[in-house]
C-alpha cells in the first residue's frame, strides 16, 4: 500500500496470487512423490520441507476467499502485516526447500549412475574372464554339486571331440570327460578326499566322442557351494613328442658312428655308446664326462689341431669335416672321419666313424706298391709274328 497505492492487490491478484498457489501445490506433489519413491528417506527432512507448502496454501487459499478486494482487507493493520510476512516466509522457504529437493534429487541421480557405472565395469570384466578362460589353453570344466557340467571352455570341449553345440558337455555329467576305469577313480578315490584337502592333481586318461582314450593331466579342486572346477591338460601331443623321441634316441644309439652334443656353453650334453667306445670311455664312467668342456677329450697335437684348424672353419662356416687322427684315453690311436654341425643355439653336433681299418688297408697297400719298382722293357726286343 505504501509504495503502489491501495489499489495494488486489485492489479497483482490475478495474475500473483494464482501463480504463488500452483507454485505450492506443484512442490507437495514433488516432495510427495520424492518421499514415495525413496529419495527422501529421512522423514523429519521431509515434512519439514513440506511445511512451508502447507503454511503458504493456506495463507493463500485464505486470501483466495475472499471475493472482493474490500473484503480481503477486513481486519486490522497489524494482521494484514502477520498474514504478507507468513506468504513472504512461506514463500522463501518453499524456494529453499526446492532448492534442497532438487539437490538431494541430483546427488540421488549422481549415485545411481556411479553405481550403474560399477556395474557395467563388473558386468565388463566378467566378460572378459570368460572370454579368457574361453581361450585358456587349459581345459576348464566347472560342475555342479549334483556332478553336472555348467561350463566348459573350448579346450574342454575340443579335447572331448564336443565343440559341436550339439555335442556340448553342458548338461552332461562329468564322467563323460574320462574312461569308465577313470570315472568310477574319482567317484569313489579322489573327490571323497577333496573334502578334507584343497586339490588334487594328477595323471589320468580322457575319453573322447569317438571312444579313443587320450592322457590328461588333472587338477581338480572343490567349490563353495558344492561343485567342482576341474582343470585339464591334453597330453596327447606331449606323450607322441617324447615317443617319437624315444624313437631317435634308440636309432642315434643303435648307429655305428659317434654322435656327441655340445651345448651353447661348450660342455658336453650327451655321447651315445659309439662315441664313448671311440674315444674309450667306459659306460660307467659316461656321467664323469657329461657336463665338461667336450675338448678335454682330445690333448697334444689332436687338440692343437682342433683350436688351430677344425675351430676356426667351423665358426667361419658352421660345418667342418674330414679325416682326424686322434689318441683314446687308453693311449691307442686311431683314425675317424670327423664332422662337426654348428647349432643354431650355439651348440655343436659332432659325429666320428672309425676308418682305422680302411686307413690301415690304404697304408698296406701303399707299402705293397713301394716294395715293387715298375719293370722296364725299353732294351727288350720283342720276336716278330713270323718268328714265333
Amino acid at each position: 500500500d505504501r509504495f503502489m497505492g491501495s489499489d495494488w492487490a486489485d492489479t497483482l491478484r490475478p495474475g500473483i496470487y494464482p501463480s504463488l498457489k500452483s507454485l505450492g501445490e506443484i512442490f507437495i506433489v514433488i516432495e510427495h512423490s520424492l518421499r514415495s519413491s525413496g529419495f527422501l528417506q529421512n522423514r523429519k527432512l521431509s515434512v519439514g520441507m513440506a511445511r512451508p507448502f502447507l503454511e503458504a496454501h493456506e495463507a493463500l487459499e485464505a486470501l483466495d476467499a475472499d471475493s472482493t478486494l474490500r473484503e480481503a482487507r477486513m481486519g486490522t493493520y497489524e494482521e494484514r502485516q502477520k498474514r504478507r510476512i507468513r506468504i513472504f516466509w512461506s514463500v522463501t522457504l518453499m524456494g529453499l526447500s526446492g532448492f534442497i529437493l532438487i539437490a538431494v534429487l541430483l546427488d540421488r541421480l549422481a549415485s545411481l549412475e556411479r553405481v550403474d557405472l560399477e556395474r557395467r565395469k563388473a558386468v565388463a570384466l566378467e566378460a572378459r574372464r570368460a572370454a579368457a578362460m574361453d581361450e585358456a589353453f587349459e581345459g576348464m570344466v566347472l560342475s555342479d554339486s549334483d556332478g553336472t557340467i555348467a561350463y566348459a571352455n573350448r579346450a574342454a570341449r575340443r579335447s572331448s571331440g564336443l565343440e559341436a553345440s550339439a555335442d556340448t558337455p553342458v548338461g552332461r555329467a562329468w564322467s563323460v570327460l574320462f574312461s569308465r576305469d577313470q570315472a568310477r577313480r574319482f567317484a569313489t578315490d579322489i573327490l571323497p578326499r577333496l573334502e578334507g584337502e584343497e586339490r588334487w592333481s594328477g595323471s589320468a586318461f580322457g575319453l573322447r566322442k569317438d571312444g579313443h582314450v587320450f592322457p590328461l593331466d588333472v587338477s581338480v579342486a572343490l567349490l563353495a557351494g558344492g561343485g567342482h572346477i576341474w582343470v585339464l591338460r591334453d597330453l596327447s601331443r606331449q606323450v607322441e613328442s617324447e615317443r617319437v623321441s624315444q624313437r631317435r634316441l634308440a636309432a642315434i644309439e643303435a648307429t655305428g658312428d659317434g654322435i656327441g652334443i655340445v651345448g651353447p656353453d661348450g660342455k658336453l650334453s650327451y655321447m651315445n655308446h659309439a662315441m664313448l667306445d671311440i674315444h674309450g670311455v667306459p659306460e660307467d664312467e659316461e656321467s664323469r664326462w657329461i657336463g665338461k668342456p667336450w675338448d678335454s677329450l682330445y690333448e697334444g697335437k689332436n687338440l692343437e689341431r682342433l683350436h688351430g684348424e677344425v675351430l676356426p672353419v667351423l665358426l667361419q662356416t658352421g660345418y667342418w669335416s674330414g679325416e682326424f687322427e686322434m689318441t683314446r684315453l687308453d693311449g691307442r690311436r686311431l683314425w675317424v672321419e670327423m664332422s662337426m654341425t654348428r647349432l643354431p643355439d650355439g651348440g655343436i653336433v659332432q659325429t666320428l666313424r672309425d676308418i682305422s681299418d680302411r686307413k690301415r688297408a690304404e697304408l698296406e697297400k701303399e707299402e705293397l706298391q713301394a716294395q715293387f719298382h715298375p719293370v722296364s722293357y725299353t732294351h727288350l726286343t720283342l720276336p716278330t709274328n713270323r718268328e714265333v
